[in-house]
């Protein structure tokens, strides 16, 4: 298991299935032109990023929608 400095916040658990336009607080004021499943989809990534220490997040898109979010992350022995 990783070990997290200080100075990460802490992490977040995932965003539901459910949660578009369900926390109006959590959308930035440069989200104008932004679909709320567009919105979703950036908060998701956001939540992964603060979770994993090394590793990948891979986007899946097709026909211009995202439709999968691949993560592997990597444990650092030394």
């Amino acid at each position: 298991m990783s070990t997290r400095g200080s100075d990460r916040p802490a992490p977040r658990s995932p965003s539901g299935a459910g949660r578009v336009g369900t926390e109006p607080d959590r959308v930035p004021p440069d989200a104008a032109g932004l679909s709320p499943e567009e919105i979703d989809v950036l908060f998701r990534v956001g939540d992964i990023l603060r979770k994993i220490d090394f590793g990948t997040l891979l986007i899946v898109v097709q026909d211009g929608k995202e439709v999968q979010l691949e993560v592997a992350e990597k444990m650092r022995l030394r």
